[in-house]
């Protein structure tokens, strides 16, 4: 497989082998280079619901308590946090059981093989006793917001992971932050 450029952006590619034949192609250059992948466009959406999309494409989590992981450390926006600190923000009453603890390495583990399946195990942070995720390495609606007021103003409707009441508290900073950006006259409207 080929891939198709114009000659205005050859010097651009190193090192590509290419051939030429313009009654068949228009005079246009195919390149037989094989690029490499480039690394997947990840974006993770959490006003209106928690879901991650891979190249644009849903990803599928098999286990809830595996997405709801992600979540939280999506919402600690690039923090490592200890399993202790996951554990007890997503069982809380539970989370000194050692069947809770047992239930969220498996759930870590399911998560991991999720990702890594979608060849995108590089966005996780993981030690022994602490995880994160790479802030750097996806987009994301509730990361946008936080840098960019006029995004928060037209795409912020009182929605953060609404799925999880441990993100309350971050969905009140965001209204917070959503009040503080609206212009005063608006302010009557709402």
């Amino acid at each position: 497989m080929g891939y198709l450029i114009t000659e205005d952006v050859i010097d651009e590619v190193p090192d590509i082998t290419l051939t030429s034949d313009p009654a068949v192609f228009n005079e246009k250059i195919i390149c037989s280079y094989q690029f490499a992948p480039p690394n997947p466009d990840i974006y993770i959406k959490t006003f209106g619901g928690f879901g991650v999309y891979v190249n644009g494409s849903s990803l599928y989590f098999p286990r809830r308590r595996s997405k709801e992981i992600l979540a939280v450390l999506l919402d600690h926006r690039g923090a490592v946090l200890t399993n202790s600190t996951i554990i007890s923000t997503i069982w809380q009453d539970e989370c000194n059981s050692p069947k809770v603890k047992m239930q969220f390495m498996k759930a870590f583990q399911i998560l991991k093989n999720t990702l890594a399946d979608a060849g995108i195990s590089d966005i996780l942070i993981n030690d022994r006793n602490s995880k994160g995720i790479n802030i750097s390495k996806i987009r994301c609606d509730y990361l946008d917001a936080m840098e960019d007021t006029s995004f928060l103003l037209k795409n912020y409707h009182c929605d953060y992971l609404p799925d999880y009441s441990w993100a309350e508290e971050t969905n009140g900073f965001l209204y917070q932050l959503y009040l503080t950006a609206v212009p005063e006259k608006d302010l009557l409207e709402l």
